[in-house]
């Protein structure tokens, strides 16, 4: 009892720092709140500053992945363009190449139709040569032949392109074509005397002298001839072979020929004799 009496009695001989004791309780409890008031606001403004710094990074880095981005997709549109021009360019190209493939393609056919063609000329040609040389020498023998045949005009003058054209045809270094022109345009000399009418001055011979006189061909018809005088007036005799005296009535007729020939006045009818082979008659 003593005991308890005696605590009840310290209880309340120290009130004083059973005040103090609350007081500095109540004062930390104040303090407590206190800061815990101040502090909370502090640290939600930092929060909201550490997010607002937190979205603008984000926000700038977006931004930067979009630029970077955009430029990806940029070059790669450039990129997209520049292979698409390519790949017209190329198909361009491809289309060309093939049209000129087939261009080429007829071209040589062409060529190899040509070649056959060639081949065939060739073989062609090497025959004609074996044939053509012996062919021409057969027809240079057979203009002879006529010559000797035919009336006796500008003897000389055609003996003399026969000669010729026989060298002619025997040089070797003469090409072949050469040859054939050469006995070609003597037959077509030949084949215009029977197609014109000529006079002209070459001597006359006889068995008993020569004598200069005007002659007048009337194509391979007749063939006449006159002194200079006019007095002698003759033909040639084919079925004779030889040169026939003409009468005084056909003197004026054969001195207009002349003159017809020699185009000193216009054509006109001229009454001529004319001789006949004796297979004609």
């Amino acid at each position: 009892m003593r005991n308890k009496k005696r605590n009840k009695i310290l209880r309340i001989e120290n009130p004083k720092q059973t005040i103090s004791r609350l007081l500095r309780y109540a004062l930390l409890l104040f303090s407590l709140c206190t800061l815990n008031g101040l502090m909370l606001p502090v640290q939600a403004e930092d929060t909201e500053f550490e997010l607002l710094e937190r979205s603008i990074e984000i926000q700038s880095r977006t931004n930067t992945a979009s630029r970077q981005s955009q430029r990806q997709i940029d070059t790669l549109s450039d990129e997209s363009k520049i292979l698409l021009d390519r790949y017209q360019s190329l198909m361009r190209q491809a289309d060309f190449q093939e049209a000129y493939r087939e261009e080429m393609r007829r071209q040589l056919d062409q060529q190899y139709l040509t070649k056959a063609r060639l081949h065939q000329q060739i073989e062609q040609l090497a025959f004609t040569q074996r044939h053509l040389l012996p062919l021409l020498r057969q027809m240079l023998d057979s203009l002879e032949q006529f010559v000797q045949l035919d009336l006796p005009f500008l003897l000389e003058e055609r003996h003399k392109r026969l000669t010729n054209l026989r060298d002619k045809l025997e040089k070797a270094d003469l090409p072949l074509p050469q040859k054939l022109d050469a006995v070609m345009e003597a037959y077509q000399i030949e084949n215009d005397y029977g197609r014109s009418i000529e006079a002209y001055q070459d001597k006359l011979r006889t068995d008993d002298n020569e004598r200069m006189v005007e002659f007048l061909r009337i194509g391979r018809v007749a063939l006449y001839y006159q002194t200079s005088d006019g007095l002698e007036t003759g033909i040639w005799d084919a079925s004779s072979n030889s040169w026939q005296h003409l009468s005084t009535d056909y003197r004026s007729a054969i001195r207009q020929g002349l003159r017809v020939a020699k185009k000193r006045v216009a054509p006109k009818l001229l009454t001529l004799p004319i001789t006949a082979h004796k297979e004609a008659l």
